[in-house]
């Protein structure tokens, strides 16, 4: 989905997403990149992550969205 990999290109964005997943007041970035692809030493199998981020304090994050159409969830 080309929105949240926008959405989270912005640093201020994604600086107060983790601030309310992780509960801190003050997370900053340092270093984001989205749709990141890192493959294994022989340069196959890929895995891609839908958005890295380096704090200041050098703390390494990936968040991963997910898009669900439909709840699965009884209420």
């Amino acid at each position: 989905m080309v929105i949240k990999w926008t959405v989270m290109k912005n640093r201020k964005t994604y600086e107060n997403t983790l601030s309310i997943i992780l509960d801190e007041l003050d997370i900053k970035m340092e270093e984001v990149k989205v749709e990141q692809v890192i493959l294994n030493r022989y340069g196959k199998r890929a895995i891609r992550l839908d958005a890295w981020g380096k704090t200041v304090d050098n703390r390494q994050i990936n968040m991963e969205m997910e898009n669900n159409m439909h709840d699965d969830v009884k209420k």
